[in-house]
Formats: C-alpha cells, structure tokens, sequence
C-alpha cells in the first residue's frame, strides 16, 4: 500500500509497540485521510484487532482515549491518562505484550492470515516477513531494521523446530501441557540402545507462552542445540511451554494484578511431572538431569531445586529469583546464575538475594552479574561455551 504517513507497529511509546501507531490513525482519521482499507480496523469492535488486543490490555475502551487524541495531548500525556484510568503497566506487563503482538502471525492463529495477505500483496515468496507487523512494515514501504533482530531470532527457531517433536503431556490428574522434545541422533536411530543421555530441560520466558508449542524455542534452545553440535554433546532437550492466561510461578509484587499469590501453578506442577515421567520412559541417565530458564523459566527452575533437590545434578537459572529463606532447601545443588545489573523486568535484587542466601547456608552456587545489560542476560550467557561445558560436566 505504501501509506507512510502511520508510524511502524514496531515504534515504542513509554516502551510499549503499537500505541503510537493506533494514536496516528485516531489523528488521521480525524482529519479525513486514513485510507479506507484502514479506517474498517479502526477502534475494537473487532476483537482480534491490534487496537482491540492493545486497548483490552490496558483495560479501556477505543471511546476513551479519542476525545484527549484529538484535544492535542502528547503521546506520552494519553499513555499517563490510560495508566491513571486504565491499567498500569509494569516492566513485565510490557514485556509480555510486546512479546505478544510482536510474533503475532508466526505459528499460531494469525499465520493462515498473513500467509493470504503476502500472497495477495505479492510477498509469498519473502520468507523474512514471518510476523504481521513484518509484512506492515513491507506493505507500507518501511524498512525492516526494527525487526531484523525479530527475524533471525525466529529463523533460528525455525530451524529448532525441525529438530524437534512437537508433544502434548496429559497428567495424571487429566489436564495437559504442550511440550518440544529433542532426542540425539543415536537415540533416534537407535531406539533401543542401552545407551543412557543427559536430559536438560529448557523452561522458557513469559512472552513465549502460548499453546502453538513452537514460542518456547525461540530464546536460548538455538544456541544450546548449536553448543552441543559443536562440541560433542548429546541430550535430550525437553521444552515445556506454559499458557497464555498463567505463569510458571506467581510472587506478589512481580507479576501484574488479579492473579492469586502463590509461588507456583498448575503449569509449573505438570511441567515437573512431565520431567519424572521422561526420566522414566526415555533412557535417561538419573545422574545427568539438568534445568535451565530465563526470566519467568529462570523462577521455574529456581522452585524447582526448592522443590526437588534430589532430581537435579546442576542448574542455570537466569533473570529469576525465589524467596531467600527457601534457599536452604536446594542444598549443594551446584548453580550457575545470571543477572544483569540494569534489569528492569525482574530487579537485579531477585538474583543477588538468592545467592547470598546460598552463601550463607553453605550452597555451592557461582554468580555472574552482567554491568551495563538489561533483561536480556540469557543471550551472552548461551554463546559463552564455558557455561553448557560446566553445565553438563557436574553428576551426581
């Protein structure tokens, strides 16, 4: 369409994406020129809209937020006004949403939709668009820098994805929990071998939850599976992914609202049974049973060594936490834990009073903490061999 006169959805007001393109259109529309093919998407009347999914977030109506648009407010202004009225988003309600909107039409219900727009828009054959705010940015003669990042992170995923079975873990209680499964290739070729392997489990972030059970492997498993091509080691890698509506854990005061405070959920729990239950039915070495996860995966895998000391040989938590005093139920358990200093999502604190704790009743746990980074700490953490080599020496 090439209509160049919206911001890309990939623009941040007060860090959220979005806002400032929905706030473009009010102002557009208002003075006559949005194009039609615009103008039927305006407001939510459409729930599945952007504006619908941003405006439901922030728990307002489309009605709301006109009359200040067209008053003059600043963007920033509009964003205090709905905070004040609506909904305030904390560091980790706006990495959820961004994680949300931002891979929205990669594998899950959008993609049939945007797989018709490239084709209609001629772009069926650009394998880099994978998101709709991708195909947007195209479709509106924008340049891709914003999402690149996006992309090659997605790409590798993809590529993950080939590697692994895609599984759905029914417990015994009867409910179920999507899960990615990465089997070595002896063990493939080999079913029956006597033969026992590693197991890792990889417990991933909030923006990755979802029931497409392909979000989960797109931080951090790339990197690993390429460590273990590359120096000789053979897991099995298991990646349970938690739904949308819930975490892995909850802790009052980190998470956002209306959400009952306990320390951890029923994901959480079937995510645990699904690892006893893969010790047992796959030829696993019990002495070998590893877990990792970052940000929410990194407070998964910290209850999890609260909660069952004796199953794991090491852990690399990262940007998590749990309560200190509960730090002398992992025991020895050796832990490599990562933080980053700016962090604004999960506080530094989170990290740095579980190691203290550790330290104090004699755990065996190694600390890094990154200067300068924010959230992220997970991707240097991955590219730096010395990590999965420590990782997967330590037995029990």
């Amino acid at each position: 369409m090439h209509f160049k006169n919206l911001r890309s959805p990939y623009a941040k007001v007060g860090g959220i994406v979005y806002f400032g393109r929905m706030l473009d259109k009010i102002r557009l529309h208002d003075k006559g020129v949005l194009p039609p093919e615009y103008v039927e998407h305006l407001g939510d009347a459409d729930r599945t809209s952007f504006d619908a999914r941003i405006l439901n977030f922030l728990r307002l109506k489309y009605r709301d937020i006109i009359p200040l648009v067209l008053a003059g407010k600043s963007d920033e202004e509009i964003l205090e006004w709905c905070f004040e009225n609506g909904r305030r988003l904390n560091e980790g309600d706006i990495e959820i949403f961004n994680g949300f909107m931002t891979k929205r039409g990669w594998r899950d219900s959008g993609t049939a939709s945007l797989e018709k727009s490239k084709k209609e828009s001629g772009f069926e054959d650009r394998e880099d668009i994978v998101t709709r705010f991708d195909y947007i940015d195209l479709d509106e003669g924008r340049d891709r820098e914003l999402s690149e990042a996006d992309a090659k992170s997605v790409a590798a995923a993809q590529r993950v994805i080939a590697r692994t079975e895609a599984r759905v873990y029914e417990s015994v209680a009867g409910d179920s929990l999507p899960y990615r499964l990465h089997l070595p290739a002896t063990l493939k070729a080999n079913p029956g071998t006597s033969q026992k392997f590693p197991l890792l489990v990889f417990m991933h972030g909030a923006g990755e939850r979802g029931t497409n059970n392909t979000s989960q492997l797109l931080h951090s498993v790339p990197d690993i599976l390429d460590f273990c091509d590359t120096h000789g080691h053979s897991p099995i890698l298991l990646a349970p992914q938690c739904p949308l509506d819930v975490m892995w854990f909850n802790i009052p005061g980190l998470i956002s609202r209306g959400v009952t405070p306990e320390i951890t959920t029923r994901p959480w729990e079937i995510a645990m049974e699904l690892i006893e239950k893969t010790i047992h039915t796959l030829p696993v070495d019990p002495s070998q049973v590893y877990i990792t996860g970052i940000s929410m995966g990194g407070f998964a895998t910290w209850s999890a060594l609260v909660e069952y000391p004796d199953r794991f040989a090491a852990a690399v938590p990262i940007c998590g936490g749990q309560k200190p005093e509960q730090a002398i139920r992992i025991g020895k358990v050796p832990i490599w834990t990562f933080h980053g200093a700016l962090d604004e999502t999960v506080g530094v604190n989170w990290t740095r009073n579980m190691v203290a704790a550790l330290e104090k009743t004699g755990g065996n746990v190694r600390y890094i903490e990154y200067p300068g980074v924010g959230h992220d700490s997970w991707t240097q953490t991955f590219r730096n061999p010395e990590v999965l080599t420590w990782l997967f020496a330590q037995q029990k």
